[in-house]
């Protein structure tokens, strides 16, 4: 088994789409003699899913079929991360109550929102490294001060939070993690791409255990998945495509599959040279994790080569390091990087100009 069929696996258990062929092929792998099952669980861990494995394989009534000791250790890690997350809901209503008495409504971002509106079957199943909520930008002071009053304090970091989409994280003695108050919902680079302001616009009163808060719409819940997969986790992995965002993408799409308008989707990615992004992520879910592909949403040559190439690249190298190459050249990174029209003429001869900086600085290290 090399690593992509290890990550299929993997993908296989945690996807909310099968049937019962599906669980007849996992049922067959997990009773071969030889599942190495110590390398399957480096790969759940290296990518957040462990946890995600568990409840996918209780979920599907495989759990059983597991080893001891695979068994032991998948059991006890989402036990462990179920009391976590639990406490991180407990601390999370506690900080939106006092947000609602300062007379701030927050936005619940990512993990947040699926801590207080789940979108798998057990909170246990996503590990977590923070709460991120969102803040109206001329509340973000008095939001800072409520939590403070509470006992939170400003964390010690090394970076400069002044010019970035988040305040410095807060922290308070006893808690299972920090608060992040976020001024806007992306990052700089792409905020544009999806307005905070449209976030607000579009975005879902709630109200749970008495306190008040909004969640994104379902379109821009994944539209900002999307969004967050590109431009954070694959600083990390070079392979593109993470399992928990490609689970969240495939459990949004089952839960909110009428309320979606991917058309909406679509025409954001494409509108800012993204649409293969889009495109490559849809094709992954649906070869991945069996998630139908939307209506009308046809990956197109782009897509599919991104594909191929980010899997190809988990066994061989060089497909890493060519598919590197090629997204430099893509729309989107041509445009952003000389900040340059997007239009096929002006894209030509920057992506002309790339190429020939590429071909210098090889020369001149010959």
């Amino acid at each position: 088994m090399n690593i992509y069929h290890g990550f299929k696996f993997i993908c296989c258990c945690l996807t909310p789409y099968y049937d019962e062929r599906d669980l007849v092929d996992i049922r067959c792998q997990l009773t071969q003699a030889d599942v190495p099952w110590e390398w399957m669980v480096d790969i759940a861990n290296d990518y957040f899913v462990t946890p995600g494995l568990w409840s996918g394989l209780k979920s599907k009534g495989l759990e059983t079929l597991l080893d001891k000791e695979p068994y032991q250790y998948l059991h006890t890690l989402h036990a462990m991360n179920l009391e976590r997350n639990t406490h991180l809901r407990h601390q999370l209503i506690e900080a939106v109550r006092t947000l609602n008495t300062a007379g701030i409504k927050p936005l619940l971002l990512k993990g947040s929102g699926q801590l207080l509106q789940p979108i798998h079957e057990d909170i246990g199943n996503r590990i977590m490294s923070d709460l991120d909520i969102l803040i109206p930008m001329e509340q973000i002071s008095d939001a800072m001060d409520a939590l403070m009053d509470i006992g939170y304090r400003e964390a010690d970091i090394t970076y400069e939070t002044q010019k970035l989409h988040h305040c410095t994280p807060l922290i308070r003695p006893g808690d299972y993690g920090p608060i992040e108050l976020h001024r806007r919902a992306l990052q700089n680079e792409i905020s544009h791409v999806l307005p905070t302001g449209k976030i607000w616009e579009d975005a879902r009163s709630n109200t749970i255990n008495g306190i008040h808060f909004f969640l994104p719409s379902p379109t821009h819940s994944i539209l900002i998945s999307l969004l967050h997969s590109q431009e954070f986790d694959r600083r990390y992995d070079p392979r593109q495509f993470n399992p928990r965002a490609l689970q969240d993408l495939a459990a949004m799409t089952m839960r909110y599959s009428e309320e979606i308008d991917w058309s909406k989707i679509y025409r954001s990615m494409k509108d800012n040279g993204l649409e293969y992004l889009a495109g490559a992520h849809l094709l992954s879910a649906n070869r991945l994790m069996g998630m139908p592909l939307p209506s009308g949403m046809i990956p197109g040559l782009f897509s599919r080569f991104l594909y191929i190439v980010s899997f190809g690249s988990m066994n061989w190298s060089i497909v890493e390091r060519l598919s590197h190459r090629a997204l430099k050249l893509s729309t989107h990174h041509i445009s952003r990087r000389y900040g340059c029209s997007r239009r096929l003429l002006p894209l030509t001869a920057y992506r002309m100009k790339y190429l020939l900086s590429l071909f210098k600085r090889l020369t001149n290290r010959v």
